[in-house]
């Protein structure tokens, strides 16, 4: 079992080693919150960059700072992949940490040895032909707190596979995958957390129980 990675909503949440589980509750409760309010006003399918604005807006009302340095990350550019993983560790080089490269690896294998959580996370994220996922690896950063990188992508397959995340072998060199891509990057400290917390707790009283999954393998 994988103690380190687990479904928040719709994202992909990853912790490195060093992370204490207070602050890993308060940055799944963050993403969770972030997710429902942006759901609450805009379509993740139809909408995404309203929705994923909405997103990040909502992180920064809670206390999370924006990392601006990492807005000037360079990745090569490439929008056509044949399966997704492949477009997840393309966009990897995005993370000069390899420490978060290692837990971002690690998750989507646990991911693919849970194929109870993998359906779950693919049935959250997928309409027809088109699916949004989000991957989140984080770690502690002394000088600056917990560290979160974000990166959201927009996958429309021109095959309508069962699983676009994992069964990327059965698409064709004629059915790949277009990719859109958007990265961030916070930093919380929880003592500027601490007065957020009880609000962010309040409003996700009403989750349904399925709503974090502890991925298993």
């Amino acid at each position: 079992m994988s103690n380190r990675t687990l479904i928040a909503g719709n994202s992909l949440v990853s912790f490195a080693p060093g992370l204490e589980a207070r602050d890993q509750e308060d940055i799944a409760n963050s993403i969770a919150l972030a997710e429902l309010c942006a759901d609450k006003r805009f379509n993740r399918f139809r909408q995404i960059k309203d929705w994923y604005e909405a997103f990040l807006d909502k992180l920064i009302d809670v206390g999370w700072e924006m990392d601006h340095e990492l807005l000037d990350a360079e990745i090569p550019e490439k929008k056509v992949f044949f399966d997704l993983e492949e477009a997840v560790l393309h966009h990897l080089q995005g993370i000069k940490q390899a420490s978060l490269r290692k837990v971002l690896k690690e998750s989507i294998e646990a991911l693919r040895l849970d194929s109870v959580a993998q359906n779950i996370f693919e049935t959250r994220n997928r309409e027809g032909t088109f699916a949004y996922y989000q991957f989140v690896p984080c770690e502690t950063r002394h000088e600056l707190g917990s560290y979160i990188y974000l990166t959201a992508m927009q996958v429309t397959t021109r095959l309508d596979v069962e699983n676009i995340l994992f069964e990327g072998r059965t698409i064709r060199k004629t059915d790949a995958l277009d990719v859109g891509i958007g990265w961030s990057a916070f930093y919380l400290d929880r003592k500027d957390y601490d007065r957020f917390r009880d609000d962010v707790l309040s409003q996700l009283e009403d989750l349904r129980a399925d709503f974090f999954r502890l991925l298993r393998h």
